[in-house]
């Protein structure tokens, strides 16, 4: 059977060397295969960067595309020469920018499509609104983000500022003006990046407490008239005439928004030639009001009462009332005053105005100490007797220290033994730095030990003291004083006695 086939074979071979060779073999044709382009971009929402999300095609046959991935999808995974292959992408919301390659295939030939996408913009604030108080402040916005940022105002304002500091790619500076609008306002910024990204940031601030008056204050004649008040609120007040003569007429509108409005009074006609009071303006807020004066017949002249801590006290006890600012008139209570409200410890400055009580006659119970009182006239006040006291357990106490006194006139007020106790030269931290003293009616001056440690003082000069009979000096610091040649000669003579207890300097007496 081998030998068989083997001759077989061998006839089959000789059969084909005896074939006509003079034709060639037909070559086979090379596959072939081109892309319209090689890549595609993408920004981070899915969009083409450069207008076209397809790829078209050219080949010899019949071509499939390899590659895959869930956020890029071919339109056609297999088609033929001529085809448009489109690709939709989907959002990238990483901050990674990302690729993915698909290759073409036709035959033998491979032609390779790159398809990138940009990066999610990052891009997060602190905040996205901020409330403000009347009174303002300053904020900052902090960002996040992956690309140089901006801010606008949606609308511009002129009370919100930003504040220009040394480069910071993180932060914004503003400030925020106070609100004397009487209005809540409210503003918008938007902040932005180069992608597009935008955030809207809202500024509110409250609006400020208003109560304000055009008129200050009011003339009217004897026989009455009628008043007209405007006023501009953006909370509700109660209207409160001093007196009963002074009458509302109809009540006011109540609102928390900002309005304006006009009161009308009626002033009753006077039995007596003049009066004065007031309108007050009063809220739930112990800050806001407003006080009008209404003053009726022919005006008096005024006694000026500057310091606004003593015309307070004393408007306040019902002593004075105020005709026009500082101005002001003794009421039946301060025209019999012998004594005056507590005025210790009340952040005086100046009592002037003092010398209108006439029949004042002390400063008991606490005196007029631990105020930074520097002038004092007391020549005004003819019966006034009473401004030390006396303990049994610690002697002669003052009434008008500790004060950094530098100038006190007595006049020919009646003090009682004609004394003058000075206990301290101070009010911390004012301190007085010489004392002039004056009044006939004063005759003995003393200087008290127990603070003499805290003057400063270094000069006393009585050259206005003509009754002067004795001098008493435990102060360290008082070096000179100063007397008329009179007074020198009656020092030297023994009439007038000096007591100086200063152990480390003698006093020296010089004649002014």
């Amino acid at each position: 059977m081998m030998k068989k086939i083997f001759w077989m074979f061998a006839a089959a071979l000789a059969w084909t060397g005896c074939s006509d060779d003079n034709g060639a073999e037909a070559p086979v044709p090379s596959d072939t295969l081109t892309l319209s382009v090689e890549t595609l971009a993408f920004d981070a929402s899915g969009a083409a960067l450069e207008g076209t999300n397809e790829v078209t095609v050219t080949s010899s046959g019949e071509w499939r595309l390899g590659g895959r991935q869930l956020w890029c999808r071919p339109s056609s995974e297999e088609g033929v020469s001529g085809q448009a292959v489109s690709f939709t992408v989907e959002p990238n919301i990483e901050p990674e920018a990302r690729e993915v390659l698909f290759t073409f295939i036709c035959g033998g030939e491979e032609r390779r499509l790159t398809v990138t996408q940009q990066a999610a913009s990052e891009f997060t604030l602190n905040g996205d609104r901020y409330t403000f108080t009347p009174e303002g402040g300053e904020f900052r916005l902090r960002l996040e983000s992956s690309s140089e940022t901006s801010v606008r105002f949606v609308e511009e304002v002129d009370w919100i500022h930003q504040v220009e500091t040394r480069g910071s790619l993180s932060f914004f500076y503003f400030e925020v003006d106070a609100n004397a609008t009487g209005r809540n306002r409210d503003a918008q910024l938007v902040v932005s990046n180069k992608e597009g990204d935008e955030r809207t940031v809202t500024v509110h601030q409250e609006r400020n407490l208003l109560l304000e008056v055009t008129e200050s204050s009011f003339e009217v004649p004897v026989e009455g008239a009628e008043l007209r008040l405007h006023v501009r609120s953006n909370l509700p007040f109660r209207v409160e005439p001093s007196g009963e003569w002074i009458v509302l007429q109809s009540e006011p509108l109540q609102s928390e928004e900002l309005q304006e409005q006009e009161l009308v009074f009626t002033v009753q006609p006077a039995e007596e030639p003049f009066r004065s009071g007031f309108i007050y303006l009063r809220t739930d807020e112990a800050s806001l009001g407003a006080e009008i004066a209404v003053v009726q017949g022919e005006r008096p002249q005024g006694i000026e009462f500057p310091d606004d801590a003593f015309r307070q006290l004393l408007i306040d006890a019902g002593y004075i009332t105020v005709l026009d600012g500082t101005e002001c008139l003794l009421t039946e209570t301060g025209e019999a005053a012998t004594q005056l409200p507590d005025l210790y410890r009340k952040n005086i400055s100046s009592l002037k105005g003092i010398e209108a009580f006439k029949n004042l006659k002390t400063l008991a119970p606490s005196g007029i100490g631990m105020n930074p009182i520097k002038e004092l006239d007391l020549s005004g006040n003819p019966n006034l007797t009473d401004i030390n006291r006396y303990s049994s357990s610690s002697g002669w106490r003052s009434y008008i220290t500790p004060a950094p006194l530098e100038v006190i006139n007595i006049g020919d007020a009646p003090i009682t033994d004609g004394r003058l106790v000075f206990e301290g030269l101070y009010c911390m931290p004012v301190y007085a730095a010489s004392l002039t003293v004056s009044g006939a009616s004063v005759k003995i001056i003393e200087f008290s030990s127990k603070y003499s440690s805290y003057d400063k003082a270094e000069w006393l000069d009585v050259t206005g003291c003509p009754n002067i009979q004795s001098i008493t000096l435990n102060s360290y610091y008082i070096k000179t004083l100063y007397v008329t040649a009179e007074q020198k000669s009656a020092i030297d003579g023994g009439r007038i006695t000096i007591t100086d207890q200063n152990y480390y300097q003698n006093l020296k007496v010089e004649v002014r």
